[in-house]
């Protein structure tokens, strides 16, 4: 019944078909289509194509049919106004974006061939993929940035880096993750400011990157630009500017100029301007409170600023300064000679003056370095600032004495003792290195005699020599040699209980086998049971051998045992052998 029915549909169709093709109706012109399109004669397909439409548009896929016509007839003629012809008539068509990517290739091929920013910027623009993965909008924006990039580089081969900037600035718009883009305006800025060099562009560069790759060298720029300007001014205010502004002010150059300021200041003191130089000493003092000297000028041109007599003053007040001068230069007898000179002036001399004298008269004491000079000095100075310095050149005159006295005994117990009672003295080092010395002398040959003998002499060399363990170097090599050889007799000990319970194992397990043969050698010929007895005797003679080579070993009781019932074992074989066992 199915193939019936499956037969009578098909008659139907083929009566359609039949009919359809009479009077030329859309069939006919469908088939004249087809042939066409397989010939690649696209046109005259399409008018069949169309006239079938015509007739009937309910044709099957005849709608698709004319699509795929006029796509090839676009692709054949392969032009962008073609392609663009047919988007225009299939814009949701099945090769509408096929269509769109040919020409977004052909428009890109025009743009690349010309190579220009320009071609690249009208592609963007008449393109109909923008900014689509399909197409080669990506690509046209790395070629744009690529020509910017060789456009500023070319600038800055030029040293025209505001030309390179605006390049640099148009591919960071387009493209924020350019690489090193932000290393190249950087570098721009830099050079700009550079070129430039003017303390507002240094500063606004700073500021913008205040951590950037040229940051160390642009503060490096303005600290120089800054000290130029205020060395070439030569004014107080110049150089306030400078601590003001510079970023390295605490550098080489801020030194210079606090250099520049305190000299400045002495000239002015020894002029007689003395409220000139005390504001130049002030302003050093709020730069740097370590500076050196610079409370004694301040109140050097304090006295100076206060005295009626200030031509007197500031003769008094460059002999004060000789002798600083001296001071600093460790001459010391002429930094006292030139405060004695005018030590009588109260009304002039500074806070510091007492202490200067007393850091010269130490100094002395100290050079001398004599119980007596040292001694004197405390006398003359129990309170002062070098009062305990002073007690520890003395103390350290006497360790020395004291050193000298042990040395020259040159035993162990005299060099130990002066350690003892002067731990803390400079010259314990030497005393020990005298010890050591002396016990290298006999140490070394002690040790080695030691070591060979064994434990029992190491253990007498480290008390011998243990009181003196810091200083002596074989010590703590006995100790180490005592635990190596008590390992080493551990191992031996170790190597020997293990050979011992082998050799144990071995004689129960051939004690167990000859016993089982001897057993069933009873009901056995004569020839058997001697051979038993043979193989008792071998182990009995190899548990006397045991017993000899380990004595006092933990397996002895067991091996008595078991030869006494080996013995017995064999008499049970044949009585008459018994009296030859032993």
């Amino acid at each position: 019944m199915h193939l019936i029915k499956k037969a009578i549909i098909k008659l139907i169709l083929l009566i359609v078909l039949n009919s359809s093709m009479i009077g030329c109706g859309p069939g006919y012109y469908f088939q004249k289509g087809e042939a066409a399109f397989s010939q690649k004669n696209y046109s005259e397909a399409l008018i069949n194509f169309k006239t079938v439409f015509e007739k009937d548009e309910k044709f099957p896929h005849i709608l698709t049919k004319i699509e795929t016509t006029e796509f090839k007839i676009a692709k054949k003629e392969d032009t962008i106004p073609a392609y663009k012809n047919f988007i225009k008539n299939y814009p949701e068509g099945h090769y509408c974006n096929e269509s769109k990517r040919i020409i977004d290739n052909k428009l890109f091929g025009i743009a690349k061939k010309d190579d220009t920013i320009v071609a690249y910027k009208h592609y963007q623009k008449v393109t109909l993929l923008k900014k689509n993965s399909d197409g080669h909008w990506r690509d046209s924006v790395n070629a744009i940035n690529r020509i910017r990039l060789d456009k500023a580089n070319n600038a800055v081969s030029v040293k025209n880096y505001q030309g390179a900037l605006i390049f640099y600035k148009e591919i960071l718009d387009s493209e924020p993750k350019y690489p090193g883009i932000k290393d190249f305006i950087e570098q721009a800025e830099y050079n700009i400011a550079r070129e430039t060099n003017t303390n507002k562009g240094w500063q606004i560069f700073l500021n913008k990157y205040p951590q950037g790759t040229y940051t160390s060298d642009a503060k490096k720029e303005l600290d120089q630009l800054l000290y130029q300007q205020a060395v070439t001014l030569n004014s107080l205010e110049a150089y306030h500017k400078y601590f003001l502004y510079s970023p390295l002010s605490d550098g080489l150059n801020g030194k210079k100029i606090l250099n520049r300021m305190f000299s400045e200041g002495l000239r002015l003191l020894y002029a007689e301007q003395c409220k000139m130089a005390l504001d130049y000493f002030e302003n050093i003092k709020n730069r740097r409170y370590d500076y050196s000297y610079i409370q004694s000028r301040i109140d050097l041109a304090t006295s100076c600023k206060n005295s009626r007599n200030k031509s007197r003053t500031v003769d008094f007040i460059k002999i004060y300064i000789q002798g600083e001068d001296a001071l600093e230069k460790k001459q010391y007898k002429d930094a006292l000679d030139f405060f004695e000179r005018i030590k009588s002036e109260r009304d002039f001399l500074p806070y510091k003056f007492r202490q200067y004298i007393e850091t010269a008269e130490y100094h002395i004491a100290k050079q001398t370095n004599t119980e007596k000079a040292l001694k004197d000095f405390l006398g003359r100075h129990p309170r002062g600032k070098h009062v305990e310095q002073a007690n520890q050149d003395l103390n350290s005159l006497m360790e020395r004495k004291e050193y000298n006295k042990a040395q020259k005994k040159g035993s162990l117990r005299a060099l130990s003792l002066f350690i003892t009672n002067y731990p803390n003295s400079r010259y314990v080092r030497f005393a020990k290195d005298d010890i050591v010395r002396l016990i290298d002398m006999n140490e070394k040959n002690d040790f080695e005699t030691a070591k060979r003998r064994g434990i029992k002499y190491l253990n007498k060399f480290i008390k011998k020599y243990q009181d003196y363990q810091y200083y002596a170097r074989y010590v703590v090599d006995a100790r180490d040699e005592i635990k190596r050889q008590r390992k080493n007799l551990t191992r031996v000990a170790n190597e020997k209980n293990a050979k011992e319970k082998d050799s144990f194992k071995d004689i129960n397990k051939l004690a167990d086998e000859a016993k089982k043969n001897a057993n069933e050698s009873l009901n056995k010929g004569l020839v058997e049971r001697k051979k038993a007895i043979k193989d008792l005797q071998s182990i009995i003679k190899r548990i006397e051998n045991f017993n000899s080579k380990f004595e006092k070993s933990k397996y002895q009781k067991e091996l008595f045992t078991l030869s006494n019932e080996l013995q017995k074992l064999c008499i049970k074989i044949n009585p008459d052998i018994s009296t030859s066992i032993h």
